[in-house]
């Protein structure tokens, strides 16, 4: 939906810890643009709602 929430990071934990589905957009999901989901853009999405982290870096371009 273009905004970023604990949805987000919930899902991603789904997809990533418990075989959930993946991401519409595989891109959407390495939201620190390493290249590759990890449990790591979970942990920084958390940090960008709730402590006001960086902005993923698909929300930089």
């Amino acid at each position: 939906d273009g905004q970023i929430n604990l949805g987000d990071a919930i899902y991603l934990a789904n997809y990533y810890l418990k075989g959930g589905p993946p991401p519409p957009w595989p891109e959407s999901g390495d939201v620190d643009c390493n290249g590759k989901i990890e449990l790591e853009d979970v942990m920084y999405i958390a940090r960008y709602y709730l402590r006001g982290g960086p902005p993923p870096c698909l929300m930089e371009e």
